[in-house]
C-alpha cells in the first residue's frame, strides 16, 4: 500500500494523512467488495456522493 508517499514532516500533517489513508482504505475494501457487480457499484457511488452532499449541507 502506498504508504511511503506520506512522508511528511509535522506531526499535525502526518495525523491528517494517517486519517486520509484510513478512509481511502475503508473506502477500498468495501469498493472491492463490490466491484464485481458493475450495478450495484454505480449506486453505491451514487449513494455515497449524495451523502457527501447532504452532510456538507448540514454543516
Amino acid at each position: 500500500i502506498q504508504a511511503g508517499r506520506w512522508h511528511l514532516k509535522g506531526s499535525g500533517l502526518i495525523e491528517i494523512c494517517k486519517l486520509r489513508i484510513n478512509s481511502y482504505m475503508e473506502i477500498e475494501g468495501k469498493l472491492n467488495l463490490i466491484k464485481e457487480n458493475k450495478f450495484i457499484y454505480f449506486y453505491y457511488t451514487l449513494i455515497h456522493i449524495w451523502k457527501l452532499m447532504i452532510d456538507s449541507n448540514m454543516e
